[in-house]
């Protein structure tokens, strides 16, 4: 593996080259140090795709024959119904369960430069002359319109039976979801940077298919393995900024009881997760109620890591706690046959996990919230909340559309 850099350059800018005239272009992009590396790959030397239902996941296998190479790419929340043995009343989506992609080529890039990896010099002298173009002019573009698929009675309806399950004892909570829809006839890529440009997270992705394209802007960590350390980073709590009232908002957020209890409750549940693969007395939870400070919203988040075990490989740890406790509910099982019973569609991608092994082995995946799908001109995008015995239903509702105010014109 070779390696050369150049002066800082803007991923940006050469991803909307990439994308004219390369096969299955794919971008990370992190607002700061503490997400993903700012990552470019394009023309992968190998691709793995999987559709829930068929049999025979070999992802573990992909991931060991490609040991080295960069690997992109997703798994769906369906994925992890599949898994855990919950069939879905739902019928199948276009887009497969898993996408990933393995480069022997790619480039990052920091503030102080741009780097490229590659094994073929070619590699190198594409880049060169991609390099030394002019930028290409960014292309305006007027984010979709998404409307609410689900009416607010039937919300409240469903709202009404998870809290019943509570009542019963079925659950403790349930992480109830609802889809958006949208239109737009603009280039992928479009408009992937424009909603990058209202949405600075640290876990961000563009991933091509041949169904559609999926546009993570998520903010929230799922689980990062790194010489054999585990950490997962559950997103629980939320509250809209405020030009006027930023502050009342965000203290209001932390004196909220029926938030803190959400919070530890899948902390809790993430904890037991990672007691599953981890060695025993490993499992630590080290930032207990943190805050997080997104464009649109305040969130509060917990930190939990542990040791993994030595007969656990990460892409096995990492199947096995998926779905994600904090999109899923507690008990996790029972949550996620509630959540099919009360959704209209699959989630698909939608709380899935979107992320990369980099050549080193380190895993980093997100929870795949605050993410588009697009499927020809047809835009789609998942927003929720957990529910609890405290929740409000009028409060749940317009918590999961100022989620989604940074998506929307």
């Amino acid at each position: 593996m070779d390696k050369r850099t150049f002066p800082a350059t803007d991923i940006r800018s050469i991803f909307r080259i990439v994308s004219k005239t390369e096969v299955n272009p794919v971008m990370l992009w992190s607002s700061s140090d503490s997400g993903w590396k700012r990552i470019l790959a394009f023309n992968p030397a190998d691709a793995y795709v999987y559709q829930c239902g068929t049999g025979g996941n070999t992802l573990s296998r992909f991931v060991e024959k490609n040991i080295g190479k960069l690997l992109v790419g997703y798994i769906s929340y369906d994925l992890g119904m599949e898994l855990m043995n919950v069939p879905s009343q739902h019928s199948r989506i276009d887009l497969p369960d898993i996408c990933f992609y393995a480069y022997d080529n790619w480039v990052k890039f920091n503030e102080r430069e741009t780097i490229v990896h590659f094994t073929n010099e070619e590699f190198w002298y594409r880049i060169e002359a991609i390099i030394r173009k002019d930028p290409p002019e960014s292309t305006a573009v007027v984010l979709p319109h998404f409307e609410t698929k689900i009416k607010r009675k039937q919300y409240g309806k469903n709202f009404r039976r998870i809290i019943d399950h509570i009542l019963n004892g079925d659950i403790y909570q349930a992480n109830y979801t609802h889809q958006l829809h949208g239109v737009s006839k603009a280039e992928p890529v479009d408009i992937f940077l424009n909603l990058l440009k209202n949405n600075p997270v640290d876990f961000a992705a563009f991933i091509p298919t041949k169904a559609g394209n999926v546009m993570s802007m998520s903010p929230e960590r799922f689980i990062r393995i790194k010489d054999r350390k585990i950490i997962t980073e559950p997103i629980k709590g939320t509250r809209p900024r405020s030009d006027n009232d930023d502050n009342k908002m965000k203290q209001e957020l932390l004196n909220s009881e029926k938030e803190e209890a959400e919070l530890f409750m899948i902390t809790d549940l993430l904890r037991n997760d990672l007691g599953k693969v981890c060695k025993i007395g490993s499992v630590n939870v080290i930032e207990k109620k943190g805050l997080k400070k997104l464009p649109a919203v305040w969130h509060t988040f917990s930190s939990i890591e542990g040791e993994l075990r030595d007969d656990i490989s990460p892409i096995e740890a990492w199947l096995s706690m998926s779905p994600g406790g904090s999109i899923t509910g507690c008990p996790k099982k029972r949550a996620i046959e509630i959540i099919d019973e009360l959704e209209d569609e699959r989630r698909g991608v939608y709380t899935g996990s979107v992320g990369v092994i980099y050549p080193d082995g380190e895993l980093d995946m997100n929870i795949a919230i605050r993410t588009v799908v697009q499927e020809g001109n047809r835009l789609s995008l998942g927003v929720g909340g957990g529910i609890t015995l405290g929740s409000n239903e009028t409060d749940e509702f317009d918590e999961t559309m100022v989620k989604a105010e940074s998506f929307r014109e």
